[in-house]
């Protein structure tokens, strides 16, 4: 028997099928050995073999990767079938807001090694996101941090709230009586949204995120 050390299964294949060696072998993925060269051989370098006699190969399916991968199923079901077949594989998945892509998409993969195996980091689509644009003149950002400035009934703020709607947004009206300092009614007194992240235009929002807004409203109960 010949050492099939850096051999590839073709070339294995062809020395057992001429000197009558029954051959049989299972793919294993290995850090160090490339793709579809031998790990493994049963009957080991120097032994006589006979006709017939049976050679049992390991061959290397190349080091994890899930770089092929497009959605999160995809690289759940490909980590299993690694680990099944003895691979080193760790992934660490993160989000993303990404109007482009449905949830659990995969917008980027990137791999590296350490301790001897296979680190992804997989960032995936939150999906279902819109774009919350500001309009010209006023911008979200300006009543958030300064809604005093602003009331209800004021057109560059009914155009904002109305292109926000317009999009899917859904805004929570809560009229208040219970504050000091204020005595136009109408007048902003807060405006955050529901998950309490920053609320700012040109940015996007998850479709089930509310924005809350409190106005003052001297007859409110």
């Amino acid at each position: 028997m010949v050492y099939f050390g850096g051999w590839k299964y073709e070339e294995v294949q062809e020395w057992c099928a001429e000197n009558g060696i029954t051959l049989k072998y299972s793919e294993e993925y290995h850090m160090q050995t490339p793709k579809d060269e031998l790990i493994f051989q049963q009957i080991a370098a120097g032994t006589v073999v006979q006709p017939g006699d049976k050679q049992k190969v390991i061959v290397s399916l190349g080091k994890p990767t899930v770089m092929k991968c497009t959605t999160k199923q995809e690289v759940d079901a490909k980590v299993r079938e690694i680990q099944s077949k003895n691979g080193r594989i760790t992934v660490n998945y993160t989000y993303h807001l990404d109007t482009t892509k449905a949830p659990d998409q995969v917008i980027s993969i990137s791999e590296r090694v350490d301790n001897n195996q296979v680190v992804a980091d997989v960032v995936l689509s939150k999906g279902d996101n819109i774009w919350l644009e500001n309009i010209e003149g006023l911008k979200w950002e300006d009543l958030v941090a300064n809604p005093y400035n602003y009331s209800e009934q004021d057109e560059l703020v009914q155009q904002l709230f109305a292109a926000a709607e317009a999009k899917g947004v859904k805004i929570i009206r809560k009229y208040t009586s219970a504050t000091e300092g204020i005595d136009k009614d109408g007048t902003i007194m807060e405006v955050s949204r529901s998950d309490r992240m920053p609320l700012k235009g040109e940015s996007y929002i998850s479709e089930n995120t509310i924005i809350n807004v409190t106005i003052y409203d001297s007859n409110a109960q």
